[in-house]
Protein backbone atom coordinates (compact mmCIF):
# COMPACT_ATOMS: atom_id res chain seq x y z
CA UNK A 1 0.00 0.00 0.00
CA UNK A 2 1.40 3.32 -1.05
CA UNK A 3 1.13 6.17 1.43
CA UNK A 4 -1.27 9.07 0.85
CA UNK A 5 -2.27 11.64 0.15
CA UNK A 6 -4.76 10.20 -2.32
CA UNK A 7 -6.41 12.21 -5.07
CA UNK A 8 -9.22 10.09 -6.54
CA UNK A 9 -10.33 11.11 -10.01
CA UNK A 10 -12.08 9.71 -13.07
CA UNK A 11 -10.45 8.36 -16.21
CA UNK A 12 -12.82 7.56 -19.07
CA UNK A 13 -11.65 5.33 -21.91
CA UNK A 14 -13.26 3.03 -24.45
CA UNK A 15 -13.90 -0.51 -23.25
CA UNK A 16 -10.94 -1.74 -25.30
CA UNK A 17 -8.73 0.75 -23.44
CA UNK A 18 -8.44 3.23 -26.28
CA UNK A 19 -8.87 6.95 -25.94
CA UNK A 20 -12.41 8.23 -26.56
CA UNK A 21 -12.88 9.69 -30.04
CA UNK A 22 -13.87 13.28 -30.66
CA UNK A 23 -16.76 13.52 -30.86
CA UNK A 24 -17.77 10.69 -28.55
CA UNK A 25 -21.08 9.18 -29.62
CA UNK A 26 -23.79 7.74 -27.42
CA UNK A 27 -23.20 4.21 -28.64
CA UNK A 28 -19.43 4.29 -28.03
CA UNK A 29 -18.97 1.89 -25.13
CA UNK A 30 -17.05 3.31 -22.19
CA UNK A 31 -14.98 2.11 -19.28
CA UNK A 32 -15.42 4.59 -16.42
CA UNK A 33 -12.50 4.25 -14.04
CA UNK A 34 -11.69 5.76 -10.66
CA UNK A 35 -7.98 5.87 -9.90
CA UNK A 36 -5.74 7.03 -7.05
CA UNK A 37 -8.03 5.67 -4.35
CA UNK A 38 -6.78 3.99 -1.19
CA UNK A 39 -6.84 0.22 -1.61
CA UNK A 40 -9.91 -1.76 -0.61
CA UNK A 41 -12.03 1.33 -0.03
CA UNK A 42 -15.67 1.87 -0.95
CA UNK A 43 -16.47 4.59 -3.47
CA UNK A 44 -19.95 5.67 -4.54
CA UNK A 45 -20.32 6.84 -8.12
CA UNK A 46 -23.26 8.75 -9.60
CA UNK A 47 -23.84 8.81 -13.36
CA UNK A 48 -26.17 11.65 -14.40
CA UNK A 49 -27.74 12.58 -17.72
CA UNK A 50 -29.99 15.54 -18.41
CA UNK A 51 -33.69 15.31 -17.66
CA UNK A 52 -33.03 13.99 -14.16
CA UNK A 53 -31.65 10.61 -15.25
CA UNK A 54 -29.53 8.97 -12.58
CA UNK A 55 -27.68 5.67 -12.15
CA UNK A 56 -25.60 4.71 -9.11
CA UNK A 57 -22.98 2.16 -8.20
CA UNK A 58 -20.95 1.40 -5.06
CA UNK A 59 -17.60 -0.17 -5.81
CA UNK A 60 -14.70 -1.55 -3.78
CA UNK A 61 -11.32 -0.37 -4.93
CA UNK A 62 -8.65 -2.87 -5.89
CA UNK A 63 -5.40 -3.36 -3.96
CA UNK A 64 -3.97 -0.90 -6.46
CA UNK A 65 -6.59 1.68 -5.57
CA UNK A 66 -8.69 1.58 -8.74
CA UNK A 67 -12.21 0.81 -9.91
CA UNK A 68 -13.40 -0.02 -13.45
CA UNK A 69 -16.96 -0.43 -14.75
CA UNK A 70 -15.61 -2.91 -17.30
CA UNK A 71 -14.09 -5.30 -14.76
CA UNK A 72 -15.83 -4.57 -11.45
CA UNK A 73 -19.41 -5.25 -10.35
CA UNK A 74 -21.10 -2.79 -8.00
CA UNK A 75 -21.90 -4.16 -4.55
CA UNK A 76 -25.01 -1.98 -4.62
CA UNK A 77 -26.61 0.27 -7.19
CA UNK A 78 -28.99 0.42 -10.11
CA UNK A 79 -27.52 -2.55 -11.98
CA UNK A 80 -26.01 -5.88 -10.99
CA UNK A 81 -22.94 -7.72 -12.20
CA UNK A 82 -20.07 -6.61 -14.37
CA UNK A 83 -21.46 -4.56 -17.26
CA UNK A 84 -19.76 -1.47 -18.70
CA UNK A 85 -23.09 -0.22 -20.05
CA UNK A 86 -24.80 -0.47 -16.67
CA UNK A 87 -24.48 3.26 -15.93
CA UNK A 88 -26.52 3.97 -19.06
CA UNK A 89 -29.14 1.27 -19.43
CA UNK A 90 -30.04 1.36 -15.70
CA UNK A 91 -30.40 5.14 -15.61
CA UNK A 92 -33.89 6.35 -14.69
CA UNK A 93 -35.86 9.50 -14.03
CA UNK A 94 -38.98 7.63 -12.99
CA UNK A 95 -40.47 7.64 -16.48
CA UNK A 96 -40.82 11.41 -16.60
CA UNK A 97 -39.48 11.77 -20.15
CA UNK A 98 -36.47 11.27 -22.41
CA UNK A 99 -33.11 13.03 -22.28
CA UNK A 100 -32.62 15.81 -24.80
CA UNK A 101 -28.83 15.71 -24.56
CA UNK A 102 -26.66 12.81 -23.53
CA UNK A 103 -23.67 14.42 -21.83
CA UNK A 104 -22.55 12.39 -18.83
CA UNK A 105 -21.80 13.98 -15.44
CA UNK A 106 -19.84 11.79 -13.02
CA UNK A 107 -19.62 12.32 -9.27
CA UNK A 108 -17.56 10.17 -6.93
CA UNK A 109 -17.72 10.13 -3.13
CA UNK A 110 -15.51 8.37 -0.61
CA UNK A 111 -15.01 8.71 3.09
CA UNK A 112 -11.51 10.07 2.84
CA UNK A 113 -12.07 13.42 1.20
CA UNK A 114 -14.10 15.73 -0.95
CA UNK A 115 -16.32 14.56 -3.84
CA UNK A 116 -14.73 14.56 -7.27
CA UNK A 117 -16.43 15.05 -10.64
CA UNK A 118 -15.96 14.72 -14.38
CA UNK A 119 -17.93 15.79 -17.45
CA UNK A 120 -18.09 13.57 -20.54
CA UNK A 121 -19.73 15.15 -23.62
CA UNK A 122 -21.53 12.69 -25.90
CA UNK A 123 -23.17 13.29 -29.28
CA UNK A 124 -25.93 11.64 -31.30
CA UNK A 125 -25.33 13.40 -34.61
CA UNK A 126 -21.85 13.98 -36.04
CA UNK A 127 -20.70 17.62 -36.25
CA UNK A 128 -21.46 19.10 -39.62
CA UNK A 129 -24.75 17.25 -40.06
CA UNK A 130 -27.19 19.48 -41.93
CA UNK A 131 -30.83 19.12 -40.88
CA UNK A 132 -33.56 20.38 -43.22
CA UNK A 133 -37.18 20.33 -42.07
CA UNK A 134 -40.18 19.93 -44.37
CA UNK A 135 -43.58 20.89 -42.95
CA UNK A 136 -45.93 20.59 -45.91
CA UNK A 137 -49.46 20.30 -44.58
CA UNK A 138 -51.34 19.11 -47.67
CA UNK A 139 -52.45 15.49 -47.85
CA UNK A 140 -49.70 14.70 -50.38
CA UNK A 141 -47.14 16.94 -48.70
CA UNK A 142 -43.92 15.89 -47.03
CA UNK A 143 -43.75 16.20 -43.25
CA UNK A 144 -40.20 15.15 -42.48
CA UNK A 145 -36.67 16.00 -41.36
CA UNK A 146 -33.76 15.37 -43.73
CA UNK A 147 -30.33 14.62 -42.26
CA UNK A 148 -27.38 15.13 -44.59
CA UNK A 149 -24.19 13.60 -43.19
CA UNK A 150 -21.00 15.67 -43.09
CA UNK A 151 -18.47 15.22 -45.87
CA UNK A 152 -18.74 14.85 -49.61
CA UNK A 153 -21.68 12.95 -51.05
CA UNK A 154 -23.50 11.37 -52.64
CA UNK A 155 -24.83 9.26 -49.78
CA UNK A 156 -27.07 6.19 -49.80
CA UNK A 157 -30.58 7.14 -48.70
CA UNK A 158 -32.93 5.66 -46.11
CA UNK A 159 -36.52 6.70 -45.37
CA UNK A 160 -37.17 6.05 -41.67
CA UNK A 161 -40.40 6.12 -39.66
CA UNK A 162 -41.86 5.01 -36.36
CA UNK A 163 -45.16 3.40 -35.46
CA UNK A 164 -48.16 3.89 -33.24
CA UNK A 165 -46.66 6.88 -31.41
CA UNK A 166 -47.34 9.01 -34.49
CA UNK A 167 -45.53 12.18 -35.49
CA UNK A 168 -41.84 12.49 -36.24
CA UNK A 169 -40.32 11.22 -33.00
CA UNK A 170 -39.89 7.57 -33.95
CA UNK A 171 -38.29 8.37 -37.30
CA UNK A 172 -36.02 10.99 -35.77
CA UNK A 173 -34.80 8.68 -33.01
CA UNK A 174 -34.08 5.74 -35.30
CA UNK A 175 -32.80 7.75 -38.24
CA UNK A 176 -30.34 9.95 -36.40
CA UNK A 177 -28.14 7.02 -35.49
CA UNK A 178 -27.72 6.11 -39.17
CA UNK A 179 -26.24 9.50 -40.03
CA UNK A 180 -22.95 8.63 -38.33
CA UNK A 181 -22.70 5.64 -40.67
CA UNK A 182 -22.85 7.88 -43.74
CA UNK A 183 -26.51 7.43 -44.67
CA UNK A 184 -28.68 10.32 -45.78
CA UNK A 185 -31.85 9.95 -43.72
CA UNK A 186 -35.36 11.22 -44.31
CA UNK A 187 -37.34 10.83 -41.05
CA UNK A 188 -41.01 10.87 -42.03
CA UNK A 189 -44.30 11.42 -40.20
CA UNK A 190 -47.30 9.67 -41.78
CA UNK A 191 -49.99 10.31 -39.17
CA UNK A 192 -50.60 12.57 -36.20
CA UNK A 193 -49.29 15.78 -37.85
CA UNK A 194 -51.01 18.55 -39.85
CA UNK A 195 -52.17 17.33 -43.25
CA UNK A 196 -51.97 13.64 -42.35
CA UNK A 197 -54.56 11.33 -40.77
CA UNK A 198 -55.18 12.08 -37.10
CA UNK A 199 -55.13 8.37 -36.22
CA UNK A 200 -53.95 5.05 -37.60
CA UNK A 201 -56.83 4.65 -40.04
CA UNK A 202 -56.76 4.52 -43.85
CA UNK A 203 -53.22 5.82 -44.18
CA UNK A 204 -52.18 5.85 -47.86
CA UNK A 205 -49.17 3.66 -48.57
CA UNK A 206 -48.39 6.17 -51.32
CA UNK A 207 -47.14 8.41 -48.48
CA UNK A 208 -44.00 6.27 -48.36
CA UNK A 209 -43.66 6.10 -52.13
CA UNK A 210 -43.73 9.89 -52.30
CA UNK A 211 -41.16 10.13 -49.49
CA UNK A 212 -38.79 7.86 -51.44
CA UNK A 213 -39.22 10.03 -54.55
CA UNK A 214 -38.51 13.20 -52.57
CA UNK A 215 -35.43 11.73 -50.95
CA UNK A 216 -34.02 10.87 -54.35
CA UNK A 217 -34.47 14.51 -55.42
CA UNK A 218 -32.55 15.95 -52.47
CA UNK A 219 -28.94 17.09 -52.92
CA UNK A 220 -26.13 14.60 -52.38
CA UNK A 221 -28.38 11.52 -52.25
CA UNK A 222 -27.56 8.54 -54.45
CA UNK A 223 -30.28 8.17 -57.03
CA UNK A 224 -30.07 4.45 -57.71
CA UNK A 225 -31.20 2.80 -54.50
CA UNK A 226 -33.25 3.80 -51.46
CA UNK A 227 -34.20 1.71 -48.43
CA UNK A 228 -37.13 1.85 -46.03
CA UNK A 229 -36.69 1.34 -42.29
CA UNK A 230 -39.80 1.13 -40.13
CA UNK A 231 -40.36 0.33 -36.45
CA UNK A 232 -43.32 -1.58 -34.97
CA UNK A 233 -46.46 -0.57 -36.92
CA UNK A 234 -43.96 1.28 -39.09
CA UNK A 235 -42.23 -2.05 -39.70
CA UNK A 236 -45.56 -3.37 -40.97
CA UNK A 237 -45.78 -0.28 -43.20
CA UNK A 238 -42.23 -0.76 -44.50
CA UNK A 239 -42.97 -4.33 -45.57
CA UNK A 240 -46.25 -3.24 -47.18
CA UNK A 241 -44.71 -0.30 -49.03
CA UNK A 242 -41.70 -2.30 -50.16
CA UNK A 243 -43.91 -5.03 -51.58
CA UNK A 244 -46.39 -2.55 -53.11
CA UNK A 245 -43.82 -0.34 -54.85
CA UNK A 246 -41.00 -2.66 -56.00
CA UNK A 247 -39.81 -0.18 -58.61
CA UNK A 248 -39.23 2.47 -55.95
CA UNK A 249 -37.84 0.60 -52.94
CA UNK A 250 -34.65 -1.44 -53.14
CA UNK A 251 -34.33 -2.71 -49.54
CA UNK A 252 -36.46 -2.97 -46.40
CA UNK A 253 -35.52 -3.08 -42.73
CA UNK A 254 -38.43 -3.90 -40.41
CA UNK A 255 -37.83 -3.67 -36.65
CA UNK A 256 -40.27 -5.49 -34.31
CA UNK A 257 -42.78 -5.64 -37.18
CA UNK A 258 -45.75 -7.73 -38.23
CA UNK A 259 -45.86 -9.75 -41.42
CA UNK A 260 -49.61 -9.09 -41.53
CA UNK A 261 -51.55 -5.90 -42.17
CA UNK A 262 -53.86 -4.95 -39.33
CA UNK A 263 -57.13 -3.09 -39.02
CA UNK A 264 -57.35 0.41 -37.69
CA UNK A 265 -57.24 0.24 -33.88
CA UNK A 266 -60.56 -0.96 -32.53
CA UNK A 267 -62.04 -1.74 -35.96
CA UNK A 268 -63.18 -4.89 -37.69
CA UNK A 269 -64.21 -3.09 -40.87
CA UNK A 270 -61.52 -0.50 -41.66
CA UNK A 271 -57.87 -1.01 -42.56
CA UNK A 272 -54.97 0.94 -41.16
CA UNK A 273 -53.66 1.26 -44.73
CA UNK A 274 -54.94 2.05 -48.20
CA UNK A 275 -53.48 1.46 -51.66
CA UNK A 276 -54.88 3.22 -54.71
CA UNK A 277 -57.69 4.45 -52.46
CA UNK A 278 -58.84 1.00 -51.37
CA UNK A 279 -58.39 -0.68 -48.02
CA UNK A 280 -55.43 -3.05 -47.76
CA UNK A 281 -56.75 -6.46 -46.60
CA UNK A 282 -56.28 -6.73 -42.85
CA UNK A 283 -56.57 -8.78 -39.70
CA UNK A 284 -59.50 -7.51 -37.62
CA UNK A 285 -58.58 -5.71 -34.43
CA UNK A 286 -58.62 -8.35 -31.68
CA UNK A 287 -61.40 -8.59 -29.13
CA UNK A 288 -59.56 -10.64 -26.51
CA UNK A 289 -57.77 -9.62 -23.35
CA UNK A 290 -54.33 -8.35 -22.49
CA UNK A 291 -52.43 -9.78 -19.54
CA UNK A 292 -51.87 -7.84 -16.34
CA UNK A 293 -49.28 -8.40 -13.61
CA UNK A 294 -48.47 -6.53 -10.42
CA UNK A 295 -44.86 -5.58 -9.81
CA UNK A 296 -43.26 -5.69 -6.37
CA UNK A 297 -43.37 -1.89 -6.37
CA UNK A 298 -47.17 -2.10 -6.36
CA UNK A 299 -48.06 -0.85 -9.83
CA UNK A 300 -49.81 -2.93 -12.49
CA UNK A 301 -48.35 -3.63 -15.91
CA UNK A 302 -50.52 -4.44 -18.92
CA UNK A 303 -49.06 -6.49 -21.77
CA UNK A 304 -50.94 -6.35 -25.07
CA UNK A 305 -48.96 -9.14 -26.79
CA UNK A 306 -51.46 -11.86 -25.75
CA UNK A 307 -54.24 -9.65 -27.16
CA UNK A 308 -52.58 -9.53 -30.59
CA UNK A 309 -51.50 -13.17 -30.50
CA UNK A 310 -55.07 -14.25 -29.79
CA UNK A 311 -56.36 -12.12 -32.66
CA UNK A 312 -53.84 -13.56 -35.08
CA UNK A 313 -54.44 -17.16 -34.01
CA UNK A 314 -58.21 -16.77 -34.26
CA UNK A 315 -57.88 -15.41 -37.80
CA UNK A 316 -55.42 -18.14 -38.74
CA UNK A 317 -57.62 -20.92 -37.38
CA UNK A 318 -60.60 -19.47 -39.24
CA UNK A 319 -58.63 -19.38 -42.49
CA UNK A 320 -58.70 -15.57 -42.60
CA UNK A 321 -55.06 -14.73 -41.97
CA UNK A 322 -53.81 -15.45 -45.46
CA UNK A 323 -55.59 -12.53 -47.04
CA UNK A 324 -53.86 -10.10 -44.66
CA UNK A 325 -50.39 -11.56 -45.09
CA UNK A 326 -47.96 -9.14 -46.69
CA UNK A 327 -46.51 -10.30 -50.04
CA UNK A 328 -42.94 -9.67 -48.90
CA UNK A 329 -41.58 -11.74 -51.78
CA UNK A 330 -42.49 -8.81 -54.07
CA UNK A 331 -39.86 -6.55 -52.50
CA UNK A 332 -37.30 -5.76 -55.19
CA UNK A 333 -34.29 -6.19 -52.95
CA UNK A 334 -33.15 -7.72 -49.67
CA UNK A 335 -35.34 -7.76 -46.57
CA UNK A 336 -34.08 -7.60 -42.98
CA UNK A 337 -36.62 -8.39 -40.24
CA UNK A 338 -35.63 -8.04 -36.59
CA UNK A 339 -38.02 -9.18 -33.87
CA UNK A 340 -38.06 -9.46 -30.07
CA UNK A 341 -38.60 -12.77 -28.28
CA UNK A 342 -40.10 -11.16 -25.15
CA UNK A 343 -42.06 -8.46 -26.96
CA UNK A 344 -44.77 -7.22 -24.59
CA UNK A 345 -46.59 -5.03 -27.13
CA UNK A 346 -47.23 -7.61 -29.83
CA UNK A 347 -45.57 -10.98 -30.51
CA UNK A 348 -43.23 -9.69 -33.18
CA UNK A 349 -41.41 -13.01 -33.60
CA UNK A 350 -44.65 -14.95 -34.14
CA UNK A 351 -46.09 -12.25 -36.41
CA UNK A 352 -42.91 -12.06 -38.52
CA UNK A 353 -42.12 -15.79 -38.85
CA UNK A 354 -44.79 -16.34 -41.56
CA UNK A 355 -43.25 -13.52 -43.60
CA UNK A 356 -39.88 -15.24 -43.35
CA UNK A 357 -41.45 -18.50 -44.49
CA UNK A 358 -42.86 -16.70 -47.54
CA UNK A 359 -39.43 -15.33 -48.40
CA UNK A 360 -37.84 -18.76 -48.06
CA UNK A 361 -40.58 -20.58 -49.98
CA UNK A 362 -40.41 -18.07 -52.85
CA UNK A 363 -36.62 -18.39 -53.12
CA UNK A 364 -36.36 -14.70 -52.27
CA UNK A 365 -34.31 -15.27 -49.11
CA UNK A 366 -31.65 -17.23 -50.97
CA UNK A 367 -31.57 -14.99 -54.03
CA UNK A 368 -31.63 -11.66 -52.18
CA UNK A 369 -29.81 -12.46 -48.94
CA UNK A 370 -32.78 -11.78 -46.68
CA UNK A 371 -32.35 -12.12 -42.93
CA UNK A 372 -34.69 -12.74 -40.01
CA UNK A 373 -33.53 -12.61 -36.39
CA UNK A 374 -35.68 -13.15 -33.31
CA UNK A 375 -33.70 -11.93 -30.29
CA UNK A 376 -34.45 -14.06 -27.21
CA UNK A 377 -35.42 -12.12 -24.10
CA UNK A 378 -35.59 -8.77 -25.91
CA UNK A 379 -38.54 -6.40 -25.65
CA UNK A 380 -40.42 -4.12 -28.01
CA UNK A 381 -38.17 -1.15 -27.20
CA UNK A 382 -35.08 -2.53 -28.97
CA UNK A 383 -33.65 0.03 -31.34
CA UNK A 384 -30.04 0.49 -32.45
CA UNK A 385 -30.25 4.23 -31.85
CA UNK A 386 -30.95 3.55 -28.16
CA UNK A 387 -27.49 2.04 -27.62
CA UNK A 388 -25.99 4.07 -24.78
CA UNK A 389 -29.40 5.49 -23.81
CA UNK A 390 -31.33 5.12 -20.54
CA UNK A 391 -33.50 2.02 -20.89
CA UNK A 392 -34.83 1.24 -17.40
CA UNK A 393 -37.97 3.34 -17.89
CA UNK A 394 -38.75 1.78 -21.29
CA UNK A 395 -39.56 -1.69 -19.96
CA UNK A 396 -42.69 -0.68 -18.03
CA UNK A 397 -43.71 2.64 -19.55
CA UNK A 398 -45.55 5.31 -17.62
CA UNK A 399 -45.58 6.81 -14.15
CA UNK A 400 -49.06 5.90 -12.90
CA UNK A 401 -50.33 2.88 -11.01
CA UNK A 402 -51.08 1.16 -14.34
CA UNK A 403 -48.32 1.01 -16.96
CA UNK A 404 -47.71 -0.48 -20.39
CA UNK A 405 -45.40 -3.47 -20.54
CA UNK A 406 -42.94 -3.51 -23.43
CA UNK A 407 -41.15 -6.67 -22.35
CA UNK A 408 -37.46 -7.49 -22.22
CA UNK A 409 -35.09 -6.05 -19.66
CA UNK A 410 -32.81 -3.04 -19.66
CA UNK A 411 -29.71 -5.23 -19.73
CA UNK A 412 -30.89 -7.56 -22.51
CA UNK A 413 -32.30 -4.75 -24.63
CA UNK A 414 -29.01 -2.88 -24.26
CA UNK A 415 -27.01 -5.84 -25.53
CA UNK A 416 -29.39 -6.29 -28.47
CA UNK A 417 -29.24 -2.58 -29.32
CA UNK A 418 -25.46 -2.77 -29.61
CA UNK A 419 -25.74 -5.96 -31.70
CA UNK A 420 -28.23 -4.31 -34.06
CA UNK A 421 -25.79 -1.64 -35.23
CA UNK A 422 -23.34 -3.82 -37.17
CA UNK A 423 -26.21 -5.95 -38.44
CA UNK A 424 -28.21 -3.05 -39.90
CA UNK A 425 -25.15 -1.12 -41.06
CA UNK A 426 -23.76 -4.10 -42.94
CA UNK A 427 -27.12 -4.98 -44.44
CA UNK A 428 -27.77 -1.45 -45.73
CA UNK A 429 -24.20 -1.04 -46.98
CA UNK A 430 -24.53 -4.20 -49.06
CA UNK A 431 -28.09 -3.46 -50.22
CA UNK A 432 -27.41 0.12 -51.31
CA UNK A 433 -23.94 -0.17 -52.78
Amino acid sequence: MRPGPFAPHFVVVLIDGGSPPTPLFTRDRLDVRVVDLPPCRDVDVEFRLDGGFLARGRFRSSPGGAVSTTTDAPSAGTWAGVHPDGPFFSSSNGGAGSPTTHDLVLTGRWDGGAPFTAFVPRAVLPPGTVVTSFRETTAAGLYADFYRPPGPGPFPGVVVFGGSEGGLGGGQLTGQGLVREGFAVLAVAYWGVPGKPSGMSRIPLETFQRAVARLRQLPDVQQQKVALLGVSRGGEAALLAGSSFPADVQAVVALVPSGFAWAAPGSSTTSTWTLDGGDVPFLAWPTGSSSVITRDAGYQVTFSAPFFLGGYEAARDAGLAGRAQIAVENVNGPVLMLAAGDDGVWPSCALTSPAWERLVDAGHALARGDQFVCFPGAGHSINPSRAGFPLADLIDRGTASTRSGYGGSASTDNDVNHALWPLIRGFLADALR
